[in-house]
């Protein structure tokens, strides 16, 4: 009894008499209440009425469910996350025992910046951390070894990862905003806001996986190649050409509505539908050949008029070994209706 109640008294006096000495909302250390058994973080402030103090405010967090947030971040195959306090003490580790050496704990908690970089040897395995300030005074740490981050796909030097948990007097959020802004940013192109060349060979390999591991997969692929931009840019200039560039992708897209498309060479395009969107490709296909004819037969046709062709396959896992099987059907297919489209429309090979 004389143990709680001094426990109960060092909380009150830490509850009332640190937010009031501060003038100024604080974050308590993580502690356990007896009185539950729950291990809690408090979010306290102090109360005016213009300047007298009238009370003090404060809100109880399950720390437990913070800590079960943090431990649900993966990274790549074995990359994971932790909490630290800012004397470089772990709090959390989930079922991990990082080995993080003093000169990469002193860095992630001497800098001033809002995320930091460092690394460490464990185990004779070179480790990356990114850290994040949290707004209770601690630190989430990611920690990811550098041969799992080298050896994606597109091989950036360094996919930048970042996951900022920010506890508020109310709710606990994950934030992932820079993540997402990062990643899109090199999955995107600059010029027409497609995705892609990278975005595309990671499809590829996504959808060849998929096909090697014998999974019941449906998917086509569309390929697009925009008619008469060489001729565009000789005669206009690059910069009308890249004006027809847009323009073929914003007529792609409405066309394919949902799908991705995937800008992987100057003119050309690729859209995946998988299923069931898979099984109405041909369909498509045929309505967006009769948009082009229909543009192809007005007179005069604007430079930056989109006239595209397009070809698809559809995958037959009887006779598709690989992803470069359907596309090169695809292909071959849309060179099929770029010859047709000549055939019927010859003074578009010169035109703007």
């Amino acid at each position: 009894m004389i143990a709680l109640f001094a426990f109960f008294r060092i909380l009150v006096i830490g509850w009332y008499f640190i937010p009031v000495e501060r003038g100024e909302p604080v974050w308590l250390e993580p502690y356990e209440n007896p009185n539950n058994g729950i291990y809690m973080i408090s979010y306290v402030k102090p109360l005016y009425i213009g300047e007298t103090l009238v009370g003090v405010l404060g809100i109880d967090l399950d720390y437990d469910t913070i800590c079960d947030k943090v431990g649900g971040i993966s990274l790549y195959e074995s990359g994971y996350a932790i909490l630290m306090d800012d004397s470089g003490k772990i709090l959390y580790s989930g079922d991990h025992n990082p080995a993080i050496s003093a000169a990469a704990v002193d860095k992630i908690i001497a800098e001033n910046e809002d995320y930091v970089y460092s690394s460490y040897i464990q185990r004779q395995q070179f480790c990356i951390t990114t850290s994040h300030k949290l707004n209770n005074g601690e630190y989430l740490v990611l920690i990811v070894p550098e041969r799992e981050i080298y050896n994606t796909r597109n091989q950036m030097i360094f996919t930048t990862i970042l996951i900022a948990i920010a506890v508020s007097t109310m709710v606990v959020l994950v934030l992932t905003g820079m993540i997402n802004r990062i990643m899109n940013a090199a999955r995107i192109d600059k010029l027409t806001g497609a995705k892609n060349r990278n975005a595309y060979l990671e499809k590829m390999d996504s959808m060849e996986n998929a096909i090697h591991a014998k999974r019941h997969v449906s998917f086509a692929i569309l390929i697009f190649d925009i008619n008469g931009l060489k001729a565009v840019n000789d005669t206009f200039g690059h910069a009308e050409g890249d004006k027809l560039i847009i323009n073929s992708y914003q007529a792609i897209k409405s066309s394919f509505p949902g799908a991705d498309v995937y800008r992987f060479g100057g003119d050309e395009f690729a859209v995946f539908m998988e299923k069931p969107t898979a099984r109405i490709a041909e369909k498509l296909i045929a309505e967006f050949r009769d948009a082009m004819t229909r543009k192809a037969g007005k007179d005069p046709i604007d430079p930056d008029e989109a006239i595209v062709s397009c070809g698809y396959a559809l995958y037959n896992p009887e006779t598709d070994a690989s992803c470069e099987d359907i596309f090169n059907r695809a292909d071959r297919d849309m060179y099929e209706d770029k010859n047709r489209f000549y055939e019927v429309n010859p003074h578009l090979r010169q035109r703007g």
